[in-house]
């Protein structure tokens, strides 16, 4: 996200859109309707990770209902912390998740419980040379309305299991 890193250099066209989702085992009902709605779960998230402007400020205002993970596999150890009950409900960008899913078919199958409204991502670039951070800037804005026009993006999304 831009808001991450303010001070480096961006293109003009989001490369994408990331949503965070909220996810739990597929026997729960609970469904995400607004920070309200978090208020008494542990909420299982990657540390240090932004999840958007509309929840990042929940989880800093509610540090006793995370649980945070680091390491090598943090999707792993979030899930299992949902299987074994440690967490309520888990967040992460929709597409990360799905794909994640898809490459462990071992894991538990997992139920978007509702999200947050989609944020646009970028490629951030170095802020030590503007002019050259500018240009690449120029080439992916160009590459990426290219990807658009040709359905280029669309295969790469599929490849991933994004829709």
């Amino acid at each position: 996200y831009r808001q991450d890193v303010p001070d480096f250099v961006f293109h003009d066209r989001p490369a994408a859109t990331s949503t965070m989702q909220f996810w739990t085992l597929p026997d729960s009902d609970w469904t995400y309707t607004g920070l309200e709605s978090l208020e008494g779960l542990e909420i299982g998230l990657i540390k240090d990770y932004s999840y958007g402007d509309e929840v990042d400020p929940y989880f800093k205002a509610n540090p006793d209902q995370l649980q945070e993970t680091v390491g090598k596999d943090p999707l792993v150890s979030l899930v299992r912390r949902l299987e074994r009950g440690r967490v309520d409900v888990v967040i992460d960008d929709s597409w990360v998740m799905a794909y994640f899913l898809k490459s462990h078919p071992d894991m538990p199958r997992l139920r978007m419980a509702g999200g947050v409204e989609g944020e646009s991502v970028y490629i951030p670039l170095s802020p030590a040379k503007v002019a050259r951070s500018k240009e690449l800037a120029r080439i992916i804005d160009a590459g990426i309305e290219k990807l658009e026009k040709s359905g280029g993006l669309a295969r790469i999304y599929e490849r991933y299991g994004v829709k």
